[in-house]
């Protein structure tokens, strides 16, 4: 499972130079958590109104659910998703800043 200090870490580092954003391509000059990031923003960026639920994130990477949910933390603290809550369902939601 991932450590949420390390991916953290390393995207804090990743969003100084520019490399994290929504990419289908898998770079392999970057470590798997750039890629992991950049793939979750990418799925959030593919749906039609721009929210997902954490499960559909989960479905839609293929992550496992608490590594996911690590991801989506930190993605958050550096201001790259925000949460809201559907208002019909009260689901969080996630969506691109």
């Amino acid at each position: 499972m991932a450590d949420e200090q390390k991916v953290f870490s390393i995207l804090k580092e990743a969003k100084k130079q520019d490399l994290v954003k929504p990419s289908e391509i898998t770079n392999v000059c970057f470590v798997s958590y750039i890629n992991t990031a950049n793939h979750i923003l990418l799925v959030i960026r593919k749906t039609s109104d721009g929210k997902l639920s954490t499960e559909e994130i989960v479905t839609g990477t293929g992550l496992n659910s608490n590594t996911c949910k690590i991801y989506l933390r930190s993605l958050e603290k550096l201001s790259f998703i925000s949460r809201v809550k559907d208002k019909e369902s009260k689901t969080v939601m996630w969506e691109l800043n």
